[in-house]
C-alpha cells in the first residue's frame, strides 16, 4: 500500500513539474511574440508562420492587418504601463481575480489549458490561447457593446 500511494505521488509530482515547464515555454513563446510582432514591428510571412496556426496562404492580406491591430496594441501597452507587461495565464488571472476575468471565463476561456492574458497593470490588454506552439486565438475587441461574454476569435475556425 505504501508503495503504489508513494508511486501515485511521485507521478503527481512530475506530472505538476511537467506542466509547469509547458507553461513556461507558452509564456516565452507569448513574450517573444509582442517583443517581435508587436514592439519591432516585424511583421512578415516568416513572423506570421513562427507564432501563428494559419492556414491561408494569402499573406499580403494578412499583413496589413497584423500591421494595424499591433500598432494599436503597441500603443496601448506603451501607454498604458510603459511596455511594463506580465502574461498571466486564465488560472493565474481566476486566482488573483484580473479585472475583466469573469466575463472571459462566461466566454470559454477557462475551458482552454493553454489560454492566457497579456495584462498591463490591472488590465487585460490581449488574451491569446495557444496549441502545440502556435497562437490559434486572439483578439484585441475586448469588450462587447452588448456586454456579452468575451469568446475567443479562433483563426482558423
Amino acid at each position: 500500500m505504501k508503495h503504489s500511494l508513494l508511486t501515485f505521488l511521485l507521478g503527481v509530482m512530475i506530472s505538476s513539474c511537467l506542466s509547469q515547464e509547458v507553461e513556461n515555454e507558452n509564456i516565452a513563446l507569448i513574450d517573444e511574440f509582442v517583443q517581435e510582432m508587436v514592439f519591432n514591428q516585424k511583421i512578415s510571412k516568416s513572423t506570421i508562420n513562427s507564432y501563428f496556426d494559419i492556414a491561408n496562404d494569402n499573406y499580403e492580406e494578412m499583413i496589413p492587418f497584423f500591421q494595424s491591430t499591433f500598432s494599436d496594441l503597441q500603443e496601448k501597452i506603451g501607454v498604458k504601463c510603459s511596455k511594463q507587461y506580465q502574461i498571466l495565464s486564465y488560472k493565474e488571472a481566476k486566482k488573483i481575480d484580473i479585472i475583466g476575468i469573469s466575463s472571459f471565463e462566461k466566454g470559454g476561456y477557462n475551458k482552454y489549458p493553454n489560454a492566457f492574458f497579456i495584462v498591463c497593470g490591472d488590465t487585460i490588454m490581449l488574451p491569446l490561447i495557444l496549441e502545440g506552439k502556435k497562437i490559434i486565438s486572439f483578439s484585441t475587441a475586448l469588450k462587447s457593446s452588448s456586454g456579452d461574454p468575451s469568446k475567443p476569435a479562433f483563426i482558423n475556425r
